[in-house]
């Protein structure tokens, strides 16, 4: 913003940011609208909520932390996921 109040374009002071110019004129618009309070935090994205993960996530932490499985040193995210009986992907995003 205080690129902006000094006069600078957005494509001059995108690469002085290390932002895109997009994001830029996303957050010079924010701040338009609705001052500093529209640029503090991330404003939520459209689309589902992960529910599953949130469901999952510790039960995939604690078993990977405190237990080990039977033929192994470690889980592998495949074994982990057939063990809790969850998809390998989940496992992979937690």
């Amino acid at each position: 913003m205080l690129a902006a109040a000094s006069g600078a374009e957005n494509q001059d002071s995108a690469p002085d940011m290390a932002l895109a110019r997009g994001t830029v004129v996303t957050r010079r618009k924010r701040f338009a609208a609705d001052r500093l309070a529209g640029t503090e935090r991330e404003r939520p994205r459209p689309g589902r909520k992960a529910t599953k993960r949130e469901h999952w996530a510790r039960t995939i932490v604690e078993v990977t932390l405190h237990t080990t499985p039977e033929n192994a040193t470690r889980w592998s995210q495949r074994s982990l996921a057939e063990h809790l009986g969850v998809s390998q992907p989940l496992v992979e995003r937690v």
